[in-house]
């Protein structure tokens, strides 16, 4: 669930910006970046806690799942305002990928 959503300001395009980066993390790790037996510890860790980039992740899914998690909405990677799905598309993580 992204910052927004937990804090009840509302959640648009950029809400399922961020599942991607969390699920992106997940595939590469095998655990989620924020977890905890308590609920509401969780919840304070997703609105006030940087996401921990492990060592064997490249430098581009590193800024793939930093830009995709950024707190703020409207500085998210693929938000409206900042080119949508094409700047996402546009990311040196995909670079290999022919969206053709």
């Amino acid at each position: 669930m992204s910052p927004e959503i937990l804090n009840e300001a509302g959640h648009e395009v950029s809400s399922d910006w961020w599942s991607l980066g969390i699920v992106l993390y997940e595939l590469a790790t095998g655990n989620p970046p924020f977890s905890s037996r308590n609920i509401e510890q969780i919840a304070d860790d997703i609105r006030f806690e940087e996401i921990t980039m492990k060592d064997f992740f490249s430098s581009d899914l590193k800024s793939l799942i930093d830009g995709l998690t950024t707190k703020d909405p409207k500085k998210r990677l693929g938000h409206p305002i900042r080119g949508g799905v094409a700047q996402v598309k546009l990311h040196p993580f995909f670079k290999k990928v022919n969206w053709e």
